[in-house]
């Protein structure tokens, strides 16, 4: 990011694909079309939100929290449920399945780093402790595709829109110690 910021050439490698996915879309620029299309993707991921939770607006107050037992979560992984409550499944996979039909891998790679930011925030996670543990008695997550939006809208003002392309700036999803141009 910082490469990018000082017009220089870089070469970012980290083990982590999600790391190296933060790192893409940090140092992209994105177009105005771009950012037209991912605010058409929130738009789109809102209209399913609110056929999820029975509502005509995000603003009624009387929300309807609807759960979804999704089998793609629990084959995934044993202890989702566990995680995250079911209303929170529920929104999350409509605004995964979403990002996941999106074409544009530039617009995707930018929702999912969003999607990914929140997670966290919205988990059974118990606060206070270094390493994750699961909350014995988590407060009731409420509203997740607004901590989603808000977390894309954020990203958005941040970003260099039609700024100089960074095409000097090259990341790899790999082990260092195995790049063969690194001695």
């Amino acid at each position: 990011v910082e490469a990018k910021n000082l017009e220089r050439n870089a070469i970012g490698v980290d083990l982590n694909p999600l790391a190296c996915l933060i790192s893409k879309v940090k140092t992209n620029t994105i177009s105005k079309e771009k950012i037209i299309k991912i605010k058409e993707l929130c738009e789109e991921i809102k209209k399913d939100i609110l056929s999820l939770r029975g509502q005509t607006t995000l603003f009624n107050f009387q929300e309807q929290s609807k759960t979804v037992k999704d089998p793609k979560f629990t084959e995934l992984n044993y202890y989702v449920e566990k995680w995250f409550q079911s209303n929170v499944i529920a929104e999350l996979s409509v605004i995964k399945e979403r990002i996941d039909k999106c074409k544009d891998e530039q617009v995707r790679d930018f929702a999912l780093v969003a999607f990914s930011s929140i997670l966290r925030g919205i988990s059974n996670t118990a606060s206070g402790f270094g390493n994750l543990m699961i909350s014995k008695n988590p407060p009731k997550r409420k509203r997740i595709f607004e901590k989603f939006e808000s977390s894309a809208l954020s990203m958005l003002e941040k970003i260099d829109a039609g700024g100089k392309e960074s095409k000097g700036i090259v990341i790899h999803n790999k082990d260092c110690r195995e790049m063969p141009f690194i001695p």
